[in-house]
């Protein structure tokens, strides 16, 4: 996906009309689905009585809602559009399920531009003024939803485009289009059987699709899923300054995979009405530096407690749940012991990963000029820094308001951060307990924990579209942490 089109879809979220395909008529007797695949229209179902209703359905192309469908949309029109037409439109407003309703995709609602009938609607409430009196009757009575504003319609659909985007990048990225732990469509797990996912591989697609794509950028394709907990939004008690209080924890997910232990949770709650994701926190470390696990019990919630080792020093790490998730918790504990080193199985094989250079990304087509000419200064002195040493792989972050450029190295051995020639830092990937990342619309974060006498949190601000390196890098720096275990 180019920057080019990126930028003609995010243009259409902007503009005053839209351009929807339509499904369904409203005075017609069929029903159409859209497949993706022949881009053709195919008859869905008959309607056993003639709808007569002044409301077309359609969908808006190159958009893709949490369930991974097209955006749906009602124009309102004084005359019928033929299913399969494509039509420009202006958009009117949105309308959703309630909280307290089941889940659904948000409908958007326009009107046909030069309709007569409806061009001095505004708003939904206009829509609804402006309808046929039995039409209006059968609409109040039948519908559930709620209705929003133009501004929300529009931030669904910008969220929708950005969707439609990402999963065309996942498509073109390097690795395979169809990772190990995907599976295509939900499917029941047969105890007993040969099966080609995990139970929960296969539940997967249950879970909202935030953390789905979240999911998918954390992961390995060679990765096998063993387990995962969704914690649900809950309030704990707290105290501060001697006084007691609440603090509401945001939605999160536990997995436990054959490579990582891996934490994820909201950066805010996502807003409901518009469809926007905010993005997530991660954090994640290899099961082999895990030194104990156990679930404790507190007072209105319960507690999975994690030991991890570095060099230097334990860390702890503690993941906090409702009471009735315990039972999931259990079985999280039952599976991460299975890791903990004893002195009878110290001296038994554990698995040593291989290092290999990665493939870096094209800098020089990817960045302004004034950032390019800051990659290069750092380029040479990266290059006079390591001239012995085997480079894996870097990522580059540009200058932001407050941060220098920095470019990031990755040996088998150290991190280095290198943002001149007398600003070189050193990590020792042995002396990294946990491993965080911050990637959200609020600005992006790379953290690395270090335990000890001299406790610290190495944190990096990464500017600028070249997130996905650094999410690359986590994967694989995650690898050197179990190389370096107990050496």
């Amino acid at each position: 996906m180019s920057h080019l089109e990126h930028s003609e879809y995010q243009h259409q979220s902007d503009e005053k009309t839209i351009r929807v395909q339509i499904t369904r008529a409203g005075k017609t007797y069929l029903d159409y689905g859209y497949e993706e695949r022949s881009h053709q229209l195919l008859v869905k179902q008959i309607v056993a009585q003639k709808d007569n209703s002044p409301i077309d359905i359609g969908f808006v192309p190159r958009t893709m809602t949490e369930d991974g469908m097209p955006i749906q949309i009602w124009l309102f029109s004084s005359l019928s559009i033929t299913p399969g037409v494509s039509a420009l439109v202006r958009l009117i407003g949105l309308m959703r399920a309630p909280d307290s309703q089941y889940e659904c995709p948000p409908v958007l609602l326009a009107v046909l531009l030069g309709d007569p009938v409806y061009s001095s609607a505004e708003s939904p409430q206009d829509l609804i003024n402006l309808l046929p009196e039995e039409a209006k009757q059968n609409l109040l009575q039948e519908c559930k939803y709620e209705f929003l504003d133009r501004e929300t319609a529009k931030l669904a659909l910008r969220a929708g485009i950005e969707r439609y985007v990402h999963a065309q990048r996942e498509l073109q990225r390097g690795w395979s289009a169809s990772p190990a732990w995907m599976a295509t469509s939900l499917q029941k797990h047969w105890v007993g059987k040969a099966e080609v996912y995990t139970q929960y591989e296969s539940e997967l697609l249950r879970l909202p699709y935030r953390f789905q794509k979240y999911i998918a950028e954390c992961l390995h394709p060679e990765e096998r899923i063993l387990l995962y907990v969704l914690r649900p939004s809950i309030l704990t008690r707290r105290e501060l300054l001697g006084l007691l209080g609440k603090k509401r924890l945001a939605e999160g997910i536990l997995l436990i995979t054959d490579q990582q232990v891996l934490f994820l949770e909201d950066i805010k709650p996502p807003s409901n009405s518009a469809g926007i994701n905010w993005g997530y926190i991660a954090h994640t470390f290899p099961p082999e530096r895990l030194l104990d696990a156990r679930v404790l019990r507190k007072e209105g919630y319960v507690s999975l407690i994690l030991e991890l080792w570095s060099k230097t020093a334990r860390d702890k790490l503690e993941l906090i749940f409702p009471e009735d998730q315990s039972s999931w918790l259990v079985e999280a504990e039952d599976k991460l012991r299975k890791y903990l080193p004893c002195q009878e199985n110290r001296k038994s094989l554990r698995r040593i990963y291989q290092n290999k250079s990665l493939r870096q990304s094209n800098y020089l087509e990817l960045l302004d000029p004034s950032d390019l000419e800051d990659f290069k200064y750092l380029q040479k002195i990266m290059s006079s820094v390591l001239c012995e040493e085997g480079i894996l792989y870097y990522a580059f972050a540009p200058r932001g308001t407050n941060t220098s450029a920095k470019i990031l190295a990755y040996t088998p051995d150290e991190i280095l951060i290198i943002e001149g020639p007398d600003k070189v830092s050193r990590v020792s990937i042995s002396n990294i307990s946990l491993v965080t990342i911050r990637h959200s619309l609020l600005g992006n974060e790379l953290l690395f924990r270090t335990p000890g006498s001299q406790s610290r949190e190495i944190a990096l601000e990464i500017n600028g579209p070249i997130i996905e390196d650094f999410l690359q890098m986590v994967i694989f720096l995650r690898r050197a942490m179990v190389n370096q275990t107990f050496a």
